[in-house]
């Protein structure tokens, strides 16, 4: 579909994270569909006049529901495949992973549900990523295997990724129903580090 395409450019910012071993974590405040017309807008929109009359630069948001997250995760998801580094299922998986915090939740969990999500996509699957080549080195010294793939880490990763029950429950369980018990403030479990 034409809202799933990856242009030229996201293609090549998408190829350089998988060649530089980095996790392959997209900004979905700059990140999505259309993302020629995107970045027109945040051009437009990046700078507004201050009080004093000078340029500010002005913060960019993430998306503001799943699905604006989701016509997101689409051009990156064909990006993954296009690269060949991580198959379909394990994509699906993890978005139906988030789909599911938002439909047990709901969306008023939304901001922790997508604080979660970015701290799993730029930093807990790297975490990952260092256990299972670790796991992966010591089942090959015992004459064994696991599923990890050398060239191709970060498919495992996001299955690893979706089943790291301890992860989620930190990140997105317990906030979410201190947030629904009104124990807590939706503001008081954000870090700030994924507005």
């Amino acid at each position: 579909e034409p809202e799933e395409e990856v242009t030229r450019e996201q293609y090549s910012a998408l190829k350089a994270l998988f060649e530089s071993a980095c996790p392959p974590y997209t900004d979905f405040a700059v990140w999505g569909p259309f993302n020629r017309r995107l970045q027109k807008r945040l051009k437009l929109s990046g700078l507004t006049l201050g009080e004093d009359g000078t340029l500010v630069r002005t913060e960019l948001y993430g998306p503001p529901s799943f699905e604006e997250w989701e016509r997101s995760f689409r051009p990156f998801r064909t990006g993954c495949i296009m690269l060949n580094m991580v198959d379909p299922a394990n994509l699906d998986l993890y978005a139906n992973h988030v789909k599911a915090a938002v439909q047990r939740f709901g969306v008023s969990a939304w901001p922790v549900i997508y604080q979660a999500d970015v701290r799993a996509r730029l930093e807990q699957i790297e975490r990952v990523r260092r256990r299972v080549e670790l796991e992966a080195e010591q089942a090959q010294r015992l004459g064994g295997s696991t599923p990890l793939e050398p060239k191709r880490p970060w498919n495992y990763c996001f299955r690893m990724l979706v089943e790291d029950d301890k992860f989620w429950r930190k990140e997105v369980e317990q906030p979410a129903l201190l947030i629904l018990s009104h124990a807590k403030s939706i503001k008081s479990e954000l870090g700030g580090d994924a507005p």
